[in-house]
């Protein structure tokens, strides 16, 4: 299942489509707002497809950050997926830290099946408020 970074907005078409299909939201969102969105931000969008299928497997939706605490990091805004398809994505963004010579890989989220999946991988829950929690994998 080869990954890719969105480039078009046919790709954002598909994740419209994959959210709709797949979470059951009715949202009044339009493709030509995610790509005006993904356009105007320094925000990476990588896809998961199936060789060979057109029909969109997972994606996950990451940023650059810098803090004058922790140093330069990306952090992962959404995940969406089957588990396997999530692995292979967030394995893609921690090859992206290890490249960038990066120190962490943070992850924001409020989903209890989120939250399951990325204690699964190393993930160190370090949140200090209740609706939100945020993960962290020290890369090195």
């Amino acid at each position: 299942m080869p990954i890719y970074r969105a480039k078009t907005l046919d790709d954002v078409d598909h994740v419209l489509q994959f959210l709709n299909k797949n979470l059951k939201i009715n949202s009044k969102l339009t493709s030509d707002d995610i790509y005006c969105n993904l356009q105007q931000s320094k925000i990476f969008l990588d896809l998961l497809k199936d060789n060979g299928e057109a029909s969109l497997e997972g994606f996950i939706l990451w940023y650059y950050h810098y803090s004058t605490w922790t140093g330069r990091s990306i952090v992962v805004r959404h995940l969406y997926g089957s588990n396997s398809a999530k692995s292979i994505l967030i394995d893609h963004v921690i090859q992206q830290v290890r490249k960038d010579k990066l120190s962490r890989l943070d992850f924001f989220t409020n989903d209890d099946e989120t939250k399951e999946f990325l204690l699964s991988k190393d993930f160190k829950n370090i949140s200090v408020e209740e609706e939100w929690d945020v993960f962290s994998l020290k890369v090195n």
